[in-house]
């Protein structure tokens, strides 16, 4: 699974984004495995970043962008999964508190 989340996530990324997307995944394994044994299929990998003073939210379309977000201190970086079983759709977003913050 964790293949699946790093290619579709088109993650051919700096190897500081690869490892804290492959540690974050590691820690919520069992979620990911549950939707996935339901007959979910993982569609998009997506990462968020959260400013936490004020809790504003931004969504990094590319790796530009992700890298000034993710520069500013006190930004937690979210990672987002979203699963379809065909009429359902079901985000899970993964965050940690060992590896959350700015790379």
């Amino acid at each position: 699974m964790l293949e699946n989340i790093l290619k579709i996530g088109n993650v051919e990324l700096s190897g500081k984004v690869r490892n804290y997307i492959e540690n974050i995944y590691l820690e919520h394994k069992k979620a990911v495995e549950i939707l996935n044994k339901n007959g979910y299929d993982l569609k998009e990998v997506f990462l968020e970043e959260i400013l936490r003073l004020g809790g504003i939210r931004f969504k990094a379309s590319n790796q530009h962008q992700f890298d000034e977000i993710s520069s500013i201190s006190g930004t937690e970086i979210l990672v987002g999964l979203k699963f379809s079983d065909g009429d359902t759709e079901t985000e899970l977003i993964l965050s940690s508190k060992d590896h959350s913050g700015t790379l």
